[in-house]
């Protein structure tokens, strides 16, 4: 069956999930919410991994579950063992205050916009505060004044506010 680029890219329909099932793997929860708390599914009383595959997995919770990550298996399978233990392995040995680099960056928005789309306004978008621009103006008043600095005209006929404000 040919699939076209918008059905290649369509969220997994949960008669493909029961690939998973076939395959002797259930699909749970990774969390839960309580009024006490969260309740993690994918870890045992001793905080290791529970086999499965587990979906809306928050990304904090997957980048710091004890386990290997999708990224660190596929440098071990398409690289090396030694390419996996110089990046993973022996760079968790040096502390480096640097930022993340932008394609973990990219990557996290990625996650989150696929895996956690409930998040994803949350996480990296905000409100503009009128704090941070004080030299905005900030009602009519404000731009006829500007304008009147401009030599511009406070009204054309039938302008509205957002045409003075182009000006």
């Amino acid at each position: 069956m040919i699939q076209s680029d918008s059905e290649k890219l369509a969220p997994c329909s949960h008669t493909d999930l029961a690939l998973f099932e076939s395959l002797g793997l259930t699909i749970n929860e990774a969390v839960t919410h309580t009024e006490t708390g969260v309740i993690r599914h994918y870890l045992d009383e001793l905080g290791q991994c529970i086999p499965g595959v587990y979906r809306n997995l928050p990304a904090a919770d997957y980048h710091q579950a004890p386990a290997y990550s999708h990224s660190q298996l596929k440098v071990l399978i398409n690289q090396s063992a030694k390419h996996f233990y110089c990046q993973f392995i022996e760079s968790d040995k040096t502390t480096n205050n640097q930022k993340p680099a932008s394609y973990l960056t990219t990557g996290e928005f990625i996650h989150t916009l696929c895996l956690e789309p409930d998040k994803v306004y949350q996480r990296y978008y905000c409100d503009l505060a009128i704090e941070d621009y004080p030299t905005a103006l900030k009602t009519t008043t404000d731009i006829d004044r500007a304008l009147v600095q401009l030599k511009q005209p406070k009204t054309k006929i039938g302008e509205r506010k957002a045409g003075k404000i182009a000006r």
